[in-house]
């Protein structure tokens, strides 16, 4: 079945990601910016759902229309737009959404994606890891001081006070992680997931990946998956040293890593192709716990994602900000 996509984004940064998973559903493209565009077989491509006007989404009851919400990283709501699609496809897994109505889909890549294969092998990469971005914030100071001591090693931090650099341009952190073996990912801001791991995966790195007591998110949201994950970066470090003393082992499981996320990607189309083939059929009914009718559970929901350290920088960052901006706020970044 094809679809029409109503774009109300204008720029996002996942969007050859977006392509590429919905591709194949798509039949026509069409901006609309201003929530004023209402189709049948519709793919409607949003974000920040709270914010928007009410009305539109409701004109949306009754045709076989989906949404597709994005960069809702910090759970803000609008949830109760979703009864008026079909289906829902999201970023961001959580429990409260109902897997049968609210299909969760990997945050995805900003890198343009490189054509499979012919990737350097472990042995042939300048670096057993790296790490490139903002390096104060959540649970990332852990990992660099864990991580310190593994060599080779290649770290571009663009937040020290100190000696602050200028972000690399596209081409040159892509050409950092083909020489890395492994790449790092810890938390963003708010969440487990972040772009890095999908440019990670993309280059032929492995992403290495954090869990938390009582919430393996990644599991939830890849199913079972060989990426290695840890609850204690020190833990990442013994793993690393110990691969990277049997090369033949190291290039066996980054390799094994790869393939299982090329298979990934076309089981994941397949899928987002079946739940609209299968949801256009059906009544819409409710696709969000009551839980997250509760004021204020996404903090609680967030928390879950922090390690102790993490929630120690986040309320010494939300203080500083309460002081210095009278108000308290959540970012975003890589």
């Amino acid at each position: 079945m094809a679809f029409t996509a109503i774009w109300q984004i204008e720029r996002i940064k996942e969007l050859e990601w977006i392509q590429f998973v919905f591709g194949d559903l798509i039949a026509e493209n069409v901006y609309d910016g201003k929530h004023e565009i209402v189709r049948d077989h519709c793919l409607v491509i949003d974000q920040y759902l709270h914010a928007r006007p009410a009305a539109y989404y409701r004109s949306f009851q009754g045709k076989n229309a989906f949404l597709v919400h994005l960069s809702d990283e910090t759970y803000e709501g609008g949830y109760e737009y979703y009864r008026c699609f079909r289906g829902v496809f999201r970023n961001y897994w959580s429990s409260v959404f109902d897997p049968a109505y609210v299909m969760t889909f990997p945050l995805g890549f900003t890198q343009t994606p490189l054509p499979p294969g012919n990737l350097p092998k472990a042995h042939e990469r300048k670096y057993l890891w790296s790490f490139l971005g903002e390096a104060n914030k959540a649970s990332r100071p852990e990992m660099l001081s864990a991580m310190h001591s593994i060599r080779p090693q290649f770290v571009y931090v663009t937040d020290d006070r100190g000696k602050p650099q200028i972000p690399l341009s596209r081409s040159e952190y892509q050409d950092v992680l083909l020489q890395s073996v492994f790449v790092p990912s810890p938390m963003g801001n708010v969440n487990l997931e972040c772009w890095r791991i999908y440019e990670a995966l993309e280059s032929g790195a492995v992403p290495i990946l954090e869990r938390r007591v009582g919430l393996n998110y990644f599991d939830h949201l890849f199913g079972p998956n060989p990426l290695p994950t840890f609850r204690r970066w020190s833990e990442a470090r013994r793993f690393v040293a110990e691969i990277a003393s049997d090369t033949v082992r190291m290039e066996d499981f980054r390799m094994g890593c790869y393939a299982w996320w090329q298979e990934y990607k076309k089981a994941l189309k397949s899928r987002i192709a079946e739940f609209a083939e299968r949801e256009s059929a059906t009544a819409p009914h409710h696709a969000v716990s009551t839980i997250a009718r509760v004021p204020g559970w996404h903090v609680f929901e967030l928390l879950r994602h922090h390690s102790l350290g993490a929630i120690q920088k986040r309320i010494s960052l939300q203080a500083r900000r309460l002081v210095l901006d009278r108000k308290l706020r959540v970012t975003a970044g890589r």
